[in-house]
């Protein structure tokens, strides 16, 4: 895996793409498009899809497919008091590999809210620390924003 937009150039993703691949859409109507495309093409491969399941589900049934498996979170155990708050952690977790740092998070938050940097570069500095590119930074802006104005 090459890593994300914010550290080489999509071409340069897309051409050293091998096996195993991922993509982030920020609204259903691409992911979507997507999966339309993705089935006519027919490469034979699995493709795993994660999200929200009733949004996920409604992008399946529109571009003609279905899914056969699901996965469910059984959630945290251990000592939670251990974690940052679940604001902080709606961020973290978008990295499958958790390299997105708490305090870059709470920085960032700082940042927006003395309007030193807007929520989208924030989120774009905070993707680039994503080596799997399954980070959403469009998300990601719209939690700062709120974390902010809190």
């Amino acid at each position: 895996m090459k890593g994300n937009i914010y550290e080489f150039p999509l071409e340069e993703i897309i051409a050293d793409a091998k096996g195993d691949s991922m993509c982030v859409f920020d609204n259903p109507q691409d992911l979507t498009a997507f999966l339309r495309d993705l089935k006519e093409a027919d490469p034979g491969l699995s493709v795993v899809v994660s999200g929200l399941f009733e949004i996920v589900d409604e992008c399946f049934v529109k571009a003609g497919l279905k899914h056969h498996t699901a996965n469910f979170s059984l959630g945290v155990w251990g000592d939670t008091g251990k974690l940052p708050d679940n604001d902080v952690l709606g961020i973290t977790t978008m990295c499958g590999h958790g390299m997105i740092p708490p305090n870059l998070i709470r920085a960032m938050v700082k940042e927006v809210r003395e309007r030193r940097r807007t929520a989208e570069e924030a989120a774009k500095l905070l993707a680039s620390n994503c080596s799997c590119g399954v980070f959403n930074p469009a998300r990601t802006a719209k939690l700062l924003t709120v974390m902010a104005n809190n």
